[in-house]
């Protein structure tokens, strides 16, 4: 008799469950399957078509933000589109940027992840993929992401560049590719005080100094007082500090020291060109030429200085202009271009890939249940035309689409720069998205950017020719690099700091190189050559 009973119940759960998966598999018509979200609830997941989910599905989402952004992302309109289109809301645990990478490793450590993590370090990409606690995606991105498979396929170097020694893909990138070779910490000089004194642009180190020192004796403010800044910079910012400048010595430099050349790996910061270079920032800083506070101050601190009512500053270095001094400025300063010319005719400036990359933009963790939802969420990004938006601010804000195809920019609002009005509707380098060349020259785009590429073709002629790619190193070789780089530039930093405020470079030169050699300068830059090997042969 008991046995009747269970064999009638199971039948009946059977039943059930069986009539479930076919109402299921009737609940839409675009090759849908049935799935379950965090929260348990039931939808249907389709592979292709919108919406990815009949039912809203909720990730969760931690990340950095830069602190120009005011609004909520989730009010942001690209925002706002991408989830009325696919269905999927997010719940985001945002951080602003100068805490994101403790408040990382702090979620890493601790294990109580979000579904997905924005802007992941190299070494954490491969540390924690190794572990299990970042996915694998490119089986999921061959099956659910057409955009941004079409993109790895066609340009190879980017699967490289994402692609550990393990093999496995632990994150899709962010790509910016204006298929022009990049410049990021740019000499700009005030032009109008140039007028003033009746000087032209510097062409060579000695006419800088020159011009430096007008700038200095001069009241050019006309407020009265001897408060002129003649150069200032943020000290060990890749676009804000004097690695460029470098190059009129004959040897550029840049924030990890690297240089490479016919496809071998040097240092820097070892070489007699850099040795003569601090000598003479130093013979700068002593004729109190630059800022004693560039090595102390931050971005906001110099942007304040740029845009204090009365004008104060005469050099300066940025990846732009109107990022210190704001737009109302933007025409008093014009870039040192071509670049400096040194003692020996030396003119050199470092380049960038002629696109911008992040391979570790969006990374899947072990937590999210629904990674096919998340990499087609993601992969609606990285169509040409919303990927624009979200680096760049909406179509019909932002930007306006013309009747010939191409892209016009919009003025920016009264008190707004253009970095601040892209941020007030789109999450810009703080999320993925990819821009390629082909669209990317679609756009006439504000002043302020079109002013941009005639300054880089300008320098083009200058710039390196080599640079170290960007790639994943394997965890061994990551580990060993961390242990070995932090202490290594951390004392070429404060050792180069020390030497253009203090002098005494020549007493100190021969132990600080010898110090670098017992602190492992070798080894680590046989493990920069054998990763450059490996990527260059593949």
């Amino acid at each position: 008799m008991n046995k009747r009973k269970n064999r009638s119940a199971l039948l009946a759960l059977v039943s059930a469950l069986l009539l479930t998966a076919a109402l299921s598999g009737c609940s839409g018509d675009k090759g849908g399957s049935g799935g379950v979200d965090s929260t348990g609830a039931t939808e249907a997941f389709h592979k292709t078509g919108l919406p990815i989910v009949d039912t809203p599905v909720t990730i969760t989402v931690a990340g950095g933000q830069n602190v120009q952004i005011k609004k909520p992302w989730n009010d942001m309109l690209v925002f706002k589109n991408l989830e009325q289109k696919t269905n999927v809301h997010v719940e985001w645990q945002l951080t602003p940027n100068p805490d994101w990478n403790n408040k990382r490793s702090l979620l890493f450590a601790g294990g109580d992840l979000p579904d997905v993590i924005l802007n992941v370090s190299a070494g954490d990409l491969v540390k924690y993929g190794a572990q299990g606690l970042l996915i694998p995606l490119e089986n999921l991105i061959d099956e659910y992401a057409p955009n941004l498979k079409k993109v790895l396929d066609a340009r190879p170097e980017f699967r490289r560049a994402i692609t550990a020694p393990d093999g496995h893909i632990y994150s899709v990138p962010r790509i910016l590719d204006s298929g022009i070779e990049g410049v990021s910490d740019t000499l700009w000089i005030n032009k109008k005080w140039l007028d003033q004194l009746s000087l032209p642009v510097p062409a060579t180190t000695e006419q800088f100094r020159d011009t430096l020192q007008a700038f200095k004796s001069n009241d050019l403010n006309g407020n009265g007082k001897s408060d002129e800044i003649p150069f200032s910079f943020v000290y060990g910012g890749q676009s804000t500090s004097l690695y460029s400048l470098f190059g009129a010595f004959g040897v550029l430099d840049n924030p990890d020291h690297l240089v490479v050349e016919k496809g071998k790996v040097s240092f820097s910061a070892v070489q007699p060109a850099y040795k003569e270079a601090i000598q003479y920032f130093h013979s700068l800083y002593k004729a109190g030429l630059i800022d004693p506070e560039s090595f102390t101050q931050n971005s906001q601190q110099f942007t304040a200085k740029g845009t204090n009512p009365e004008p104060l500053l005469g050099a300066i270095v940025n990846y732009n202009n109107y990022g210190v001094v704001g737009t109302d400025r933007i025409n008093d300063y014009v870039a040192v271009v071509p670049p400096l010319k040194g003692p020996r005719g030396d003119q050199l400036v470092n380049a960038y890939p002629a696109y911008y990359m992040v391979p570790g933009a969006l990374a899947v963790t072990n937590r999210n249940k629904r990674p096919e939802v998340t990499i087609r969420w993601i992969d609606q990004v990285f169509e040409p035309r919303t990927s624009w938006e979200f680096g760049f601010g909406p179509f019909g804000v932002n930007y306006e689409e013309k009747a010939d195809g191409t892209i016009e920019a919009n003025p920016n609002p009264p008190g707004m720069n253009f970095n601040q009005f892209r941020l007030s509707e789109a999450p810009a380098n703080d999320f993925p998205y990819i821009i390629l060349k082909d669209f990317y020259d679609k756009v006439k785009q504000s002043p302020e950017v079109e002013n941009r590429k005639k300054l880089v073709a300008a320098v083009q002629p200058f710039q390196a020719k080599e640079y170290y790619p960007t790639l994943l190193f394997s965890e061994q070789d990551q580990n060993k690099l961390d242990q070995l780089r932090k202490d290594i530039v951390d004392y070429v930093n404060q050792r180069q700091a020390q030497w253009i405020t203090d002098g005494k470079i020549d007493a100190e030169w021969d132990a600080y190189v010898s110090q670098l050699k017992k602190m492992g300068l070798d080894e680590l830059l046989k493990i920069y050559q054998s990763n450059l090997d490996r990527y260059l042969s593949e």
